[in-house]
């Protein structure tokens, strides 16, 4: 057991790492997203909720965001 509060090591994780637990989470989502689109024939929507995301369309803005490119586009490039 660590016996720290939840805000205490998120800011902890802040401080020595400069990314917040939500971007941690993010990055996670996305890697797995990237790995899924390359290695799976699986549609955009069951990746996104796969990865965590509920709404498709927020999941597509999200990854265009990060990688430049919607997911389909993305993987298409690969």
């Amino acid at each position: 057991s660590v016996k720290r509060s939840p805000a205490y090591l998120t800011s902890l994780l802040k401080q020595v790492t400069g990314r917040t637990a939500g971007a941690w989470i993010a990055a996670a989502r996305m890697a797995e997203a990237r790995r899924l689109l390359l290695h799976s024939d699986e549609r955009v929507d069951a990746i996104a909720e796969r990865v965590g995301y509920a709404d498709v369309t927020h999941f597509i803005r999200m990854f265009r965001r990060e990688h430049g490119a919607t997911p389909a586009a993305w993987r298409a490039a690969q």
